[in-house]
């Protein structure tokens, strides 16, 4: 059994979280919903305003994985 390490993307200038890259999706008609089919090159930091070259780190903070563990469960359909 392998396990990944839960990561977070940050800007490489500010340590900020609030990165967003653009990319191109399509409409699924059957899903009803969005499917990325490109991700670009163009990151942006919200925090420090400016385009960055944002780098994945480890998430350290426990309430961050608890609630990740949560979703999980939910996505997987295991009763609470």
């Amino acid at each position: 059994m392998s396990y990944e390490i839960p990561e977070k993307l940050v800007c490489d200038e500010c340590g900020g979280g609030n990165v967003t890259e653009d990319a191109t999706v399509r409409w699924d008609i059957i899903d009803q919903r969005w499917i990325v089919v490109d991700v670009g090159d163009y990151t942006w930091c919200s925090e420090c305003d400016s385009e960055t070259s944002a780098e994945f780190v480890p998430i350290d903070d426990l309430k961050t994985k608890a609630l990740m563990e949560i979703k999980k469960e939910e996505r997987d359909g295991i009763p609470k």
